[in-house]
């Protein structure tokens, strides 16, 4: 009797039926008992009602799922699951690995009492009335459990089937009830990206779920114990070991010799494809996927310091009503080096679409700038060069008069705010823009972000090139901050000469040194100080001859 209720305790136990009872086949194609690895393990603890992952490869995100459901249908009555992959032979193939497998494979006493009434390529239903099927699209009003297999590919792919399953699929699904959407990224686009984004936001606040409310799940690839790789004859150079320790810092973990070593030489194969395939942070995946404007936070960003009361300010701005406007305040060091300090962005942050404009009128939006510079404490008597698009001095239709109203530049002046047109050739802005982002060897970029500027860290890493102008970027994108950003950067333009790494005194004199027909180092800096002292105003000196000033060793008295 005791044992009959012992294994009745563990027949009601999931997480025992799961580790348990179930076989699969493995990454070698090996039937093996399945068990929870260490990913797994957390997803199980942190389920919720409605779970989107985003993940590194090979992590068993897809198996744990469609297990659990499976699970689910042999042990309670009137339960349907559906798996929705972005093609049919995909479909088939997750259907025949991940479900039929492990229910062929069970013990014959369950198969037994829990048998399928249908049995194909795509569904298994069962006596109990419970059935689990798979496809690429489902719009079923009864489905209880719902799996969305890499929906950020369907979303890039198929943007038509990404929205079938948004209005159709999800919709099936009533409060309370199951849904799982795992994938890898596929850039910052669809609807993976979007609700990826909200999920991540009300986690980041701490906010408190409900029913109704996406739970964000991310499997970054040192979660994966296989990762690892033998580091000897392994070269880790310097740009890895300050991505490692930037990873160490910001996601709070440590990485060992052995999974730095696995990631190196992953990274030979796959490329600008690495962040997006096995990523470090959730923000990675969404940054990769094509060439864009080369901005690494590791390398661009930096804790605010204080503004120096005497460099060049700069307030940078582009218009958006419907569409977000951007504000950028800015200060220059003695090198050149420009330092995003402060931003104003205005779009609304309760919008499905971060890219939408709060709606302002110009007289709006004037005052929410001296507000913000009041807020920095920016004094009023401060120089500030203002820029910004040429457009904001063109007139544009008055939608509550009628007719052509004033331009924004002219509304704002009555504010005390006067701008001035900043260059706005796109061709030449983007190079400018990457030539600031350039990292130089002995030295920071160019461009420097203060932490603060969430906007600019958010948007710039997004963006990519234009497909039909490799010289521009995406219009399409939320580009706002990159073309406000774009007028300082082309009204202090910067050569890739000028980054190149600097000289020290010691290189500069033996460089001359090795220019013998330039006569001796001495006789070059004496030049230099005749000219220095004209610079002046000063009369030169008449030494009387370089000899008289030669050091020939003498001990000379002074007093």
């Amino acid at each position: 009797m005791d044992c009959q209720i012992e294994l009745k305790e563990r027949f009601d136990n999931k997480y025992w039926r799961l580790n348990n009872l179930y076989w699969i086949i493995d990454k070698k194609g090996k039937k093996i008992p399945f068990r929870f690895n260490s990913q797994q393990e957390r997803l199980f603890d942190d389920f919720w009602y409605l779970n989107i992952l985003l993940k590194a490869r090979q992590f068993g995100g897809t198996t744990f799922v469609d297990l659990y459901y499976l699970d689910e249908c042999i042990f309670n009555a009137n339960v349907e699951a559906g798996i929705i992959a972005h093609n049919k032979e995909d479909a088939q193939k997750i259907f025949r690995r991940k479900v039929k497998f492990p229910y062929d494979n069970l013990l014959p006493g369950i198969k037994e009492r829990i048998y399928p009434t249908t049995d194909s390529r795509s569904e298994l239903s069962f006596n109990n009335g419970s059935f689990i099927y798979v496809g690429t699209s489902m719009r079923s009003g009864t489905l209880q459990y719902l799996h969305i297999s890499e929906h950020g590919k369907i979303c890039k792919k198929y943007p038509e089937k990404a929205e079938e399953i948004k209005t159709g699929s999800l919709n099936a699904i009533q409060a309370g009830q199951i849904v799982v959407i795992e994938s890898t990224a596929e850039g910052a686009h669809g609807d993976f990206y979007d609700f990826c984004r909200k999920a991540m936001e009300k986690k980041q606040k701490g906010d408190k779920l409900t029913m109704m409310d996406y739970k964000f799940h991310f499997f970054p690839w040192y979660e994966t114990d296989e990762y690892r790789l033998d580091p000897m004859g392994v070269d880790i150079d310097k740009p890895h070991v300050k991505y490692f320790n930037n990873i160490e810092r910001s996601m709070k973990v440590t990485l060992d010799a052995a999974q730095r070593a696995w990631y190196v030489k992953k990274e030979e194969t796959q490329g600008q494809k690495m962040k997006q395939e096995f990523p470090s942070t959730p923000e990675e995946p969404f940054e990769a996927g094509g060439k864009g404007l080369n901005f690494y936070r590791e390398h661009h960003v930096i804790e605010p310091i204080p503004v120096p009361d005497h460099a060049q300010l700069y307030f940078t701005f582009d218009y958006g009503f419907s569409a977000p406007y951007s504000c950028g305040w800015w200060w220059v060091d003695g090198d050149n080096r420009i330092y995003r300090f402060s931003e104003l962005y205005g779009n609304d942050k309760k919008a499905d679409n971060l890219d939408t404009g709060l709606r302002q009128t110009d007289q709006e939006i004037a005052k929410a700038i001296l507000a913000h510079e009041e807020k920095l404490k920016i004094p009023t008597t401060r120089n500030i060069i203002r820029l910004s698009d040429p457009t904001c001095f063109n007139k544009k239709p008055d939608y509550k008069g009628g007719g052509q109203g004033p331009p924004t530049a002219e509304i704002f002046s009555q504010f005390g705010i006067y701008m001035s047109p900043g260059d706005a050739k796109r061709e030449l802005k983007i190079r400018q823009f990457r030539n600031r982002l350039t990292l130089l060897e002995d030295r920071s970029p160019m461009m420097l972000i203060y932490d603060n500027c969430t906007d600019f860290i958010r948007t710039i890493p997004l963006l990519r090139d234009d497909d039909k102008n490799r010289e521009d970027i995406d219009t399409t994108m939320e580009d706002h901050v990159y073309d406000e950003a774009c007028h300082i950067c082309m009204s202090r333009p910067i050569s890739l000469t000028e980054l190149k790494p600097r000289k020290s005194e010691y290189e500069r004199r033996i460089d001359w040194l090795l220019k013998t027909d330039k006569g001796t180092y001495t006789d070059y800096a004496f030049r230099v100080h005749q000219e220095a002292l004209g610079t002046l105003g000063a009369e030169e000196m008449d030494y009387g001859g370089m000899a008289e000033y030669e050091d020939r060793g003498e001990m000379v008295d002074t007093m």
